[in-house]
């Protein structure tokens, strides 16, 4: 189970009222959780979610409520809520934990990432379902543009 490591008013529950990651962005590798109470703490908090297969091939995504910011961002892109190299891998018990600090609470997910190469080019979305259908649009584009064409002249 998903735990806390401090401050026994704070709970993580799994949330099943949001999305969880949309699957152009990333696999989903855990349930969806809430970080609550809603606020910010006055010492950053202690994370642990639990870890099936390799934890070195999962990140740590945050889902943003903001009406101007909703969707969902890799942890470390989201200022302030993530705290500085605190993520670590945790064997306790004989179970695999992903361990981190957080500053304020929030909805949290981990994920595998997705990401398309174009050539030498690699492309990933976060955010927006915009940024993802706007990825979905320049890889069909690009696929579209590499088909065999018939010549029109006799």
């Amino acid at each position: 189970d998903a735990e806390l490591k401090e401050a026994p008013d704070t709970a993580i529950v799994e949330d099943e009222t949001v999305e969880p990651l949309p699957k152009m962005l990333a696999g989903a590798a855990s349930p969806v959780y809430r970080i609550a109470p809603g606020e910010v703490f006055k010492e950053p908090m202690t994370i642990r979610l639990p870890v099936n297969g390799n934890p070195s091939d999962l990140d740590i995504y945050y889902y943003s409520e903001s009406p101007d910011q909703e969707g969902w961002y890799r942890g470390e892109q989201v200022i302030g809520w993530l705290v500085s190299d605190s993520v670590e891998t945790v064997e306790e018990d004989g179970e695999t934990y992903i361990q981190f600090k957080v500053n304020h609470s929030g909805v949290v997910q981990l994920g595998r990432d997705v990401s398309a190469k174009l050539g030498s080019l690699g492309v990933s979305a976060t955010g927006r379902p915009a940024h993802w259908l706007a990825l979905a649009a320049l890889l069909a584009l690009t696929a579209w543009a590499a088909l065999p064409r018939k010549s029109l002249s006799r």
